[in-house]
């Protein structure tokens, strides 16, 4: 992700690639549309689905990989750590 100071049109053909599915439109998501990232690679949404269909309608590509291990990795995290992982998702 570019920084704050980092004029987002510097950047040759940007893509963002996520271990999970971005989350809020408040959040995660809005920095692709705010820095004119176009393609968004996300290596699963098995476990979290975000804002697939937001980011879709401004135009974001997205390329949904369903990486088994991340799945599993995921799937361990959310299940050890769920007190984090609900505060992190905003569900606390």
């Amino acid at each position: 992700m570019p920084s704050k100071n980092t004029p987002a049109n510097v950047h040759k053909d940007p893509f963002l690639a996520a271990a999970i599915e971005e989350a809020e439109k408040a959040m995660c998501s809005v920095n692709n549309i705010l820095y004119g990232i176009p393609r968004v690679v996300i290596a699963e949404n098995f476990n979290f689905q975000g804002e697939e269909a937001w980011l879709e309608s401004r135009g974001v590509e997205l390329e949904l990989v369903q990486h088994v291990g991340c799945i599993e990795m995921m799937q361990t995290f959310i299940k050890e750590n769920d007190t984090l992982w609900d505060e992190d998702i905003g569900e606390s």
